[in-house]
């Protein structure tokens, strides 16, 4: 509810920012002050007007072509060195600032909850429903591999872009044999015109309710801009993720980035596809493992890497091989670190895993993730 109500007033606040500052910088030459604020503070706003005209399906996760205009904007803000005129301009400018970097730091990125392990096991048999308004069950969708894209809505350029990004690559997932379905908890009729938009062979499916995305744990209740639903959209919305299932509807590979402007590409995921194809020779892209006396303790395609460090997503390790330890230790900028002993086969290794159980914002993809160190062999395959 907070991220909806956030994100509907700051966009207010950005859009009053930017007229303001464009009133003043009318007014006359001495207007350095002012060149900065709307350098500094409306720059997201046109950049997230110019992403509904110019595709662009993913950024990095600090979004510099943005931030970099922040920092320089704001550095007279910040320094004291600037000329603002009054106490309520600078409380505005206050805001936006402080705006912006809950917008970086808090909206865009959502801790990943643990979820259901999901690779080799089908989706589960949730109804969706097609153009028609008949259900169709995952169990359905079988015979050929399935790209299964989960989008936040037609209100999202960013979900847009990356619709658009696979119909411009359709060729390609045809060539392979696979189908792509794009599903969102929005309404049918405006799943339909965005299928319209893109003109493209692509299977447009209303998750209602959420259903299917709950049982996945990529629901987010509130999840849209406050004042959406009075155009008909569902409050709930879903963290953009990416499932594909082979010819039997069993999962192979998925991701869920916890950040709604990082999300994997077409390329990669063409790379799982062509790993279908070639009979699962070989490793999945992205895949990293762990190992410690000749077991396999973990294993996954969706780890992070921080400080030369590969953590694995919770649910990618096994859990039998680790026991809490009392041992934590203190990181200035991720937080508290808890450890755990490995323990395979009776052998133990003290201390050799660990996680940040409540990390800070600067380190909120690593929630919940274990690292390895100590002798346990991570490796790319």
């Amino acid at each position: 509810m907070l991220r909806s109500i956030f994100i509907a007033l700051y966009l207010v606040l950005l859009a009053v920012a930017s007229g303001r500052a464009t009133w003043h910088l009318l007014q006359g030459p001495q207007t350095i002050d002012w060149i900065q604020w709307l350098l500094s503070a409306p720059v997201l706003l046109f950049f997230l007007l110019a992403t509904a005209f110019k595709p662009w399906p993913r950024t990095d996760r600090w979004l510099w072509p943005v931030s970099l205009p922040v920092l320089v904007g704001a550095y007279p803000l910040l320094t004291g060195h600037g000329n603002v005129q009054s106490q309520a301009e600078a409380a505005l400018a206050w805001s936006l600032l402080a705006g912006y970097g809950l917008y970086l730091f808090w909206y865009s990125q959502r801790p990943s909850p643990l979820r259901p392990r999901l690779v080799g096991k089908p989706l589960p048999e949730k109804p969706l429903y097609g153009a028609s308004g008949e259900p169709v069950l995952p169990s359905q969708m079988v015979g050929q591999p399935t790209v299964w894209l989960w989008v936040r809505g037609n209100w999202c350029p960013f979900c847009v872009a990356q619709a658009a990004d696979w119909a411009s690559r359709e060729d390609d997932w045809r060539d392979l044999g696979a189908r792509v379905c794009v599903v969102s908890p929005q309404p049918q009729d405006k799943m339909q015109r965005l299928a319209r938009r893109l003109g493209s062979s692509m299977v447009f499916l209303e998750d209602r309710g959420a259903s299917l995305a709950r049982a996945l744990g990529i629901a987010v209740p509130y999840g849209i801009p406050m004042g959406l639903q009075w155009a008909g959209y569902d409050s709930t919305s879903v963290e953009p993720t990416v499932v594909v299932t082979d010819d039997q509807g069993k999962v192979v590979w998925w991701q869920c980035s916890g950040n709604y402007r990082c999300r994997p590409g077409p390329d990669l995921i063409l790379q799982v596809l062509r790993w279908l194809n070639n009979g699962r020779q070989g490793p999945l892209p992205n895949q990293v493992s762990a190992y410690w006396n000749g077991r396999l303790i973990a294993r996954s395609t969706r780890g992070v890497m921080l400080e030369g460090n590969h953590y694995f997503p919770r649910d990618d390790v096994q859990d039998s091989c680790l026991e809490p330890s009392p041992t934590k230790t203190v990181c200035p900028w991720k937080g508290v670190a808890s450890y755990f002993d490995v323990v395979v086969d009776g052998k133990r290794l003290q201390d050799a895993a660990w996680c940040y159980r409540h990390p800070s914002p600067l380190a909120r993809q690593i929630k919940d993730h274990i690292a390895f160190w100590r002798g346990v062999d991570v490796r790319s395959e």
